[in-house]
Parts: structure tokens; C-alpha cells; sequence
């Protein structure tokens, strides 16, 4: 029997995270987003935002400085620096622990995994996102000599690997998804500026990379850009 199907498959993992955090008291490790910080905060796209406006109470953490500092001029001040890489305790009682994007960051998973436990009771959710190890950019970057990934990540997680770890630390598991990056949204500073005949020339090739991506994932949740895991304490 397959273990991965088409109803492991979320369109919209930020709407996924956000009905999860409705009227719920949320504890959000990773909440600068950044090095992206500034574009998506004043841009009002943040997910610590999009939660904000949902959620009952938020506490934010994260380990980046100069991002929290920013948070802070901005008016945020229900962020705190905390680093999950060292032994710590966390003095909020969430009923949803949103983790995203930020495993894949840190030296000490299972450090980070305890210390999240510490703040949990059996009807606390937490949600789990990291880039999927599979995803379709990965295996096009390999015929390019081109490594589809983030500087700072310090471990990739495959579906199986992801699943393990979680299981190794105690923790039920309620579903695994597999769903597409949290917004689409593009800070055009950073984009190359490319001639009008050079845009014209790859613009075919794009459509078509696109066109066989979409369609990889549809059949194939695997070739996703993230795995999405959704665990308790376990009973």
C-alpha cells in the first residue's frame, strides 16, 4: 500500500497553519522570518503577522538579534530572543506550537524537540514545517551543478527522515502533508535584472519547467516543496 498519496497533499500551507491558529494561544519559534524580515513585515506578509491577526495570544521567539531588535522598533512586542540550540525553558502554555521553517537551522534537533515538549500538555498541537529534501528544485538544481538550498541550514529532511525524528522523540503524529513555500511573494531588490531578449528566450523554458512541476506534484506529493508535520505528547 502507498504511503504517500494525493490526500497528503495541502495547496495552501499557510492557510493549513493559520485555520490551526484560530482563536488559539500560539507559541511561534522562527518569527522574524528572516533574512527577510523587513520585506515582510512592512509588507504586512509575515506569518507571525497573518497569526497575529487570528490568534487569541502569541509569543514570538527567535535567536536572530537584529531582527527582534527591528520587531521591536516596529511595535512587535510580544517577541523574545530564545535560542533552542542551548538547554532552556520556555514560560508560555501554547495550544499551538507553530515550528516553521526553522529545524532545518538549528545543531541540537533534539534539544529544541525537548524544550518544545516542556511547554506542551496532551491537546497541544504542534506543527512542524522544514523544506522537503525531494522537491522538484532539488532534482532540476542537480543537472544544473546548482544546490537548491538555504547557507544556513544545517540538515535536510526527507518524509522519512522527518518522520523518525519525531517519532524517536516521543511525540504522536497526528498527519504528514506535503504542501508549497508559505507565500510567493518576492522582495524585486533582489531579483536579477535581466534584458528584454534574454527574458524572452528563457520565458518558454520557464513556463514549461512549471508546467512539468505542476504536474509532478499533483501525481507525486513527494516532488513538494515542504513536508508539513503535525504531532502531540504522546499518550
Amino acid at each position: 500500500m502507498r504511503e504517500i498519496t494525493r490526500k497528503n497533499y495541502i495547496r495552501n500551507r499557510e492557510e493549513f497553519i493559520l485555520n490551526k491558529c484560530r482563536e488559539k494561544r500560539v507559541l511561534h519559534l522562527g518569527c522574524c522570518d528572516s533574512p527577510s524580515t523587513e520585506f515582510k513585515f512592512n509588507k504586512n506578509i509575515a506569518l507571525f503577522q497573518l497569526i497575529e491577526n487570528v490568534c487569541s495570544d502569541q509569543l514570538g521567539l527567535d535567536y536572530d538579534k537584529e531582527a527582534l531588535n527591528h520587531l521591536h522598533s516596529i511595535g512587535h512586542k510580544n517577541v523574545s530572543f530564545f535560542d533552542l540550540n542551548q538547554p532552556g525553558e520556555i514560560n508560555f502554555h501554547p495550544e499551538i506550537i507553530v515550528f516553521a521553517d526553522t529545524l532545518e537551522h538549528l545543531t541540537n534537533l533534539e534539544n529544541a524537540i525537548n524544550i518544545l515538549k516542556g511547554s506542551m500538555n496532551e491537546k497541544t498541537e504542534l506543527i512542524i514545517t522544514v523544506p522537503n529534501a525531494t522537491m522538484f528544485e532539488r532534482i532540476i538544481g542537480n543537472f544544473r551543478g546548482y544546490i537548491h538550498e538555504h547557507g544556513d541550514h544545517k540538515v535536510s529532511f526527507t518524509y522519512t527522515a522527518l518522520k523518525q525524528l519525531v517519532l524517536f522523540n516521543n511525540l504522536d503524529i497526528s498527519n504528514i502533508l506535503f504542501s508549497d513555500q508559505l507565500n510567493l511573494h518576492k522582495d524585486n531588490s533582489e531579483r536579477v535584472k535581466e534584458s528584454i531578449l534574454k527574458t524572452t528566450v528563457k520565458l518558454p523554458l520557464r513556463v514549461l519547467k512549471l508546467l512539468i512541476r505542476k504536474s509532478l506534484v499533483f501525481f507525486f506529493p513527494l516532488f513538494s516543496e515542504c513536508l508539513v508535520i503535525v504531532c502531540k505528547l504522546k499518550k
